[in-house]
């Protein structure tokens, strides 16, 4: 047996933004075919991204995101513009659906803000799948109890379909809410 030492508060710190760095290291991998080492081999799969300049359609919204091209341009700083949806009770903000063309073997990436303005309740988003773009079947909530305003990333799902739908409900509403959704990026990553 290894006796270990534990880490100070400090070095716990710069562990946590090491580990940052190696998760935006292994995304850069993972969409570029490369290794760490810089090897790769003959069986080495590049994977890419299915939705890349894809450009999303809406419903349910009060006011759908004014831009969304910028969900799929690859590029994680720029972003929809806001979805926004007023509510008196539960129920769906709003649904942004994707036509990959034919049906892939996918990892879905999300970065999304969604969060309440005013009001009650709090949000909960799914991923659905579906062959004919009409009935979808959702994971179990992906991101749920959402209120305050900030981006999160969301590993989704691993899905085989060629319709793939985000949708942000409202849970827990009980009087007039204002509820807001931007995307910077959404990517259906084939591996195989």
């Amino acid at each position: 047996m290894v006796d270990a030492e534990i880490p100070s508060v400090s070095s716990q710190e710069g562990i946590a933004s090491s580990w940052g760095n190696k998760v935006r290291e292994a995304v850069h991998n993972l969409l570029t075919g490369h290794r760490h080492d810089g090897v790769l081999s003959r069986r080495t799969l590049y994977p890419s991204n299915r939705l890349a300049g894809i450009i999303p359609t809406f419903d349910t919204f009060d006011t759908d995101p004014s831009s969304p091209a910028n969900m799929t341009d690859g590029d994680w700083t720029t972003e929809s513009g806001e979805g926004v949806k007023t509510l008196a009770a539960a129920g769906v903000i709003g649904n942004i659906k994707f036509d990959l063309g034919a049906a892939y073997p996918v990892l879905v990436l999300i970065h999304m803000n969604v969060h309440r303005d005013s009001g009650d309740g709090s949000i909960s988003v799914y991923i659905g799948i579906s062959d004919d773009g009409i009935t979808y079947a959702d994971t179990p909530a992906v991101m749920s109890g959402v209120v305050a305003n900030l981006y999160r990333a969301i590993i989704a799902t691993f899905g085989y379909s060629r319709y793939y739908r985000i949708r942000i409900n409202a849970v827990g509403t009980t009087g007039s809410s204002v509820y807001h959704v931007k995307v910077a990026e959404v990517m259906a990553i084939q591996l195989i």
